[in-house]
């Protein structure tokens, strides 16, 4: 739903069509919520969601949008200013949506908290494989109903992505209502322990060797936010990104969040394997990008500190000892040679 304004008939058949209770229509109140929404469909569509969902009056609703937070629908309407495609409608559409964050938060917790999770994440083509599990299925279905119920998700058919067969839902959120949820949550909630434990829960279920990774989107989204978290939950995201996109041939990209996750991991101990882990991937993805002698310098590197620290035959180890061997060989060096003349192995 796009935000220009209507004329007042089309408005008004707009508002009709998407109250389920007919009865709400009263010709003075309506043309009095169209005036305080500005004709704006998607102000509509949020009003007519809320009247949906909480069979209230409009009357009724007239009170909860001239007695919302100003200062957060100020905010709001500040952002949404920045794109000039939203002048004259911002206030309409924050308020509404002011209202309906009120509403949730108050009587869904669980909802609220897939709302917080999913303003941290790309706003479209979410799988519900990737939102946090609430403890019961049925609460689940309640939450993402609310969501869905008062128009903040939409759930995706499967026409939309052709060519593939969906076995779960997928779900877009409007790009405003994403904007507007990350402000709420700044405002009313904890921003930055929000985005700490979206990128611990998206950590926790990326798979970084699936080609075409659903979740590898939301994961950049994460990483991109700019916002500060715990050194441990980023590092990993940013190495499972980093291997995904090297797996997808966006080896440019790989190195960027791999190099991001050797720079976490420089406070860790020389021997940690986390940070070791992190060179190797690095060492890796410099070889796909090129960069050869890159490569073999931080594989000497990780090969001699694990000689010091592991078994010979451990697997760590044995596979840094061929990485760095493909290495050499890159460089018309003789593997062999290379190997036996380092000091860490003669």
């Amino acid at each position: 739903i796009e935000l220009g304004a209507m004329d007042r008939q089309d408005a008004l058949a707009f508002l009709t069509k998407s109250l389920t209770r007919k009865d709400l229509r009263n010709d003075a109140t309506t043309n009095e919520l169209l005036d305080e929404l500005t004709c704006l469909p998607l102000a509509i569509a949020q009003a007519a969601a809320y009247l949906n969902r909480n069979r209230m009056s409009i009357t009724r609703y007239l009170q909860l949008l001239r007695s919302t937070e100003q200062d957060v629908v100020a905010l709001m309407s500040r952002e949404f200013r920045n794109d000039t495609r939203y002048k004259g409608s911002a206030n309409a559409v924050a308020t509404t949506w002011v209202v309906s964050f009120s509403q949730i938060r108050e009587r869904d917790a669980a909802a609220a908290d897939l709302l917080a999770f999913v303003s941290c994440i790309e706003w479209k083509a979410i799988p519900r494989s990737l939102l946090p599990k609430v403890q019961a299925e049925r609460q689940m279905e309640e939450a993402i109903g609310t969501l869905c119920g008062y128009s903040f998700l939409a759930r995706r058919g499967d026409s939309e992505e052709e060519g593939t067969e969906r076995e779960e839902e997928w779900y877009d959120i409007h790009r405003l209502v994403h904007l507007a949820t990350r402000i709420w949550v700044k405002k009313h909630g904890d921003a930055a322990g929000v985005l700490e434990g979206a990128v611990q829960h998206v950590a926790d279920v990326f798979t970084s060797d699936d080609y075409a990774n659903p979740y590898l989107p939301h994961a950049l989204r994460l990483l991109e936010s700019g916002q500060e978290c715990s050194a441990e939950e980023r590092s990993e995201l940013c190495l499972l990104a980093g291997r995904c996109l090297e797996v997808d041939g966006r080896i440019r990209e790989a190195v960027t969040w791999v190099k991001e996750s050797c720079r976490w991991r420089e406070a860790l101990d020389e021997d940690d394997s986390d940070r070791l882990l992190s060179q190797h991937v690095l060492a890796i993805v410099y070889g796909a990008d090129g960069q050869v002698q890159r490569a073999v310098e931080l594989l000497e590197h990780v090969v001699a500190v694990e000689a010091r620290t592991l078994r010979d035959d451990h697997p760590s180890r044995l596979v840094s000892v061929e990485a760095l061997a493909d290495m050499y060989a890159h460089l018309t060096v003789d593997p062999v040679e290379a190997l036996s003349s380092d000091p860490v192995r003669s």
